[in-house]
């Protein structure tokens, strides 16, 4: 190889490694630009909802020309699905995160950790919670479909919960789907009223609620965890 060969193979090299460096970067921004939409979205939509929102609207709250935005996402409505489904995904890999030190732990611990999540992930991500419950309706029959499942997988996990709790005589009721919807409503129920500022720290919000739902599915109320 002579000189020039080498030195030609160096340059190229060379120029192949800052190719795959601009990409990375252009690729990095295009993640932070992506996630960027998302936040402003989910913002306006919480203020003034899903269907008084533009995707003008979006784009400026984040200082992007307006058409800019479709480099990212070809619809609102897309939007709003992507920030249900990560939302949902969200939810269900924490729990699985929770869930997986909870080896050796009693039924009713189990349980009683599940409502301590459910009530400490819904303050932490109360924006998203919001969106979830009054936007819903505003997801074409498709999403709806999507992020209904991935709903029915979260309902499913408490419920399986209270069934091997009863099974082994630990718990005590006498529907698991009403019994799983009734305590799923009493949680969900924390994003209508809860206030970052108010009276109640979070771990007080989880004792009273845990208190609530102990005595509905245990008869011996005199057993606490």
């Amino acid at each position: 190889m002579t000189n020039l060969d080498f030195h030609l193979k160096m340059n190229e090299r060379s120029l192949i490694n800052m190719i795959r460096e601009i990409e990375r970067l252009m690729m990095s921004k295009g993640k932070r630009t992506a996630n960027g939409l998302l936040k402003a979205a989910r913002d306006l939509f919480v203020i003034n909802g899903y269907g008084a929102v533009s995707m003008r609207e979006i784009a400026l709250k984040l200082g992007i020309n307006a058409g800019a935005i479709y480099n990212h996402f070809p619809s609102k409505q897309e939007i709003l699905f992507r920030l249900l489904e990560d939302h949902m995904l969200d939810l269900l890999s924490q729990w699985k995160i929770t869930v997986a030190r909870c080896n050796g732990d009693t039924d009713q611990l189990i349980l009683k950790k599940f409502v301590n999540f459910h009530i400490a992930f819904h303050v932490d991500k109360s924006k998203e919670v919001f969106l979830s419950y009054m936007e819903l309706r505003s997801l074409n029959s498709k999403n709806f479909k999507r992020i209904s499942k991935l709903r029915y997988d979260y309902e499913n996990l408490l419920k399986n919960i209270l069934l091997v709790g009863r099974k082994n005589k630990k718990l005590d009721f006498k529907d698991a789907e009403i019994t799983t919807k009734a305590i799923l409503g009493m949680l969900s129920s924390l994003s209508h009223w809860y206030q970052s500022k108010g009276r109640l720290k979070t771990d007080e919000i989880q004792k009273i609620y845990w208190d609530l739902i102990l005595s509905s599915v245990q008869k011996d109320r005199t057993v606490y965890v």
